[in-house]
């Protein structure tokens, strides 16, 4: 249960960047040194003043650098008179509510108390905050875990119930140390793609009164297992693998996204992580002495994507570490197929993963038959350890052929598999012509909405991303199944599997 946040101030609270890039370059005249340029002064923001000029200025002595900060404060002063900063927008209404719901909040700064202090009263806020953290306090600064443990200690909060929330890597990377949770913003001093190690991440201040109930969901993994690899078009290339799809979307539900897979120590391996970052998807990716995987996909019908899979690759051999283990213990969802189970070793941990599973969790066998990449023996051991299947018309076919069902209705097959193999539940999609999900007492259908497609790629992934984390989320089955289908829809209008869903299919 969350009942502390922690506040960095300078670009998380205050809006205060024109006046340290004016007092930066105010001082640097002052003193001689070169004048530097607006974006190498914004990543020193959240360091000592000390460590930012020596950034800044890497021949500085260590006096030279206590004269540079002592100056820096004295002219910091005088341009608080001729460039008076404020907060930023949003900022005083989610103390207010913040408080209201009973929350305790701090500041931990790299700043000198006396001025946070002063900023705070200035800017009508200090009434919300119990404990103020400066420089001037600690003896060692971001990214050191020692600002938030001193304030843990000082307030007898453990660092589960704790929340800290930046704008620079050094907050994130100081709460993660301390064991807190951590939320980053966007509109301070460093962009996405630098905040990728947050549990969250937002745009607006206001963004943050759902984290709390938010964070109480993201206390278990909703996991995706299986193959990462690039999907390579004509005209470049994506990130690809059911796995990050089913996560991101899942992630998009307000749960905690986690991509489980291999990668090689290449290129490709690195590119994989990075893009990952960039849509800010945890993963669990092992590197392995084999080359990232590829895909070669060919999308000249919209809606029917073809692909060429080179399986010879890294999450074909995904090993099963006790890292692993410890994530499949607190996993409430996994979702897997059975392309990554072509190698033996991922076979085999994939299926490790799943034993390791808490009873409740629901596993998911999204079964994605690609060509001849799959075996009876697979088929029948997923299926074993499954409690939903998901599967689309061809493949209820193909495999009730293979499993040696007499054939009939789809329905009637559907509910010979349940029984079969003790399903809960089957999720049969048919395209444009809707999908029907096929439960012991009943069966519900849900038509396709018709849209301009612009990519089916990732389509499928994304329905059941939100179908699983709507179910999460306390959902009926009708309601999850039409929010499966109208995100599955808004992904077909996009090009790219991992779009930003719309608040309003969240």
């Amino acid at each position: 249960m969350l009942r502390l946040i922690i506040f960095d101030f300078d670009g998380t609270l205050g809006d205060t960047r024109a006046n340290i890039v004016m007092t930066m370059q105010d001082t640097a005249r002052a003193l001689g040194y070169p004048v530097a340029e607006e974006a190498a002064i914004a990543k020193t923001i959240g360091l000592p003043l000390e460590e930012g000029f020596g950034q800044l200025y890497p021949g500085l002595t260590p006096a030279e650098m206590a004269t540079a900060a002592a100056t820096y404060r004295e002219i910091f002063e005088r341009n608080r008179k001729k460039l008076v900063p404020g907060l930023f927008p949003h900022v005083k209404e989610t103390l207010a509510a913040l408080k209201e719901k009973g929350y305790t909040m701090t500041v931990a700064s790299s700043r000198h108390s006396t001025s946070l202090k002063g900023f705070l009263r200035d800017m009508g806020i200090a009434e919300y905050i119990s404990y103020v953290l400066g420089a001037d306090n600690v003896t060692k600064a971001k990214p050191d875990p020692e600002p938030v443990l001193k304030t843990l200690r000082e307030l007898g909060y453990p660092a589960e119930e704790a929340l800290v929330v930046g704008d620079m890597p050094v907050d994130v990377q100081m709460g993660n140390r301390a064991g807190a949770h951590t939320c980053a913003v966007t509109y301070g001093n460093a962009c996405r793609e630098d905040l990728w190690e947050a549990d969250f991440i937002i745009d607006d201040i206001a963004d943050l009164l759902p984290i709390p109930d938010r964070i109480e969901k993201k206390d278990r993994y909703v996991v995706g297992i299986g193959e990462v690899l690039w999907d390579k078009f004509p005209g470049g290339k994506a990130l690809g693998g059911a796995p990050a799809n089913f996560a991101y979307h899942a992630a998009q539900m307000g749960h905690q996204g986690l991509v489980v897979s291999a990668v090689g120590i290449d290129r490709d391996g690195s590119g994989i992580r990075a893009e990952l970052k960039k849509h800010a998807l945890p993963f669990h990716l092992d590197w392995v002495p084999y080359p990232t995987g590829t895909v070669d996909a060919d999308i000249s019908d919209p809606n029917d994507p073809k692909y060429t899979i080179h399986t010879r690759c890294a999450w074909s051999h995904i090993p099963f570490t006790d890292e692993l283990r410890e994530i499949a213990s607190r996993t409430k969802a996994v979702c897997f197929g059975t392309l990554a189970q072509w190698g033996q070793e991922s076979r085999r941990s994939i299926r490790a993963f799943l034993d390791h599973c808490p009873p409740d969790c629901l596993k998911v066998y999204d079964i994605n038959l690609r060509q001849n990449y799959f075996t009876k023996t697979v088929i029948r051991d997923s299926l074993r350890r499954a409690n939903i299947l998901k599967l689309n018309e061809e493949e209820l076919t193909t495999v009730t052929g293979l499993l040696g069902f007499q054939m009939a209705g789809e329905e009637v097959l559907c509910r010979r598999l349940m029984k079969s193999y003790h399903l809960d539940m089957i999720i049969l999609t048919k395209g444009i012509h809707g999908s029907w999900i096929v439960r012991k007492e009943d069966r519900l259908f849900q038509p396709t909405p018709e849209v301009k497609v612009a990519s089916a790629v990732g389509a499928g992934d994304a329905f059941t991303g939100a179908f699983i984390g709507s179910l999460l989320n306390g959902a009926s089955i009708e309601e999850a199944h039409r929010k499966a289908v109208r995100v599955s829809a808004f992904v077909c209008t996009r090009k790219g599997a991992m779009p930003k869903i719309p608040e309003d299919l969240r």
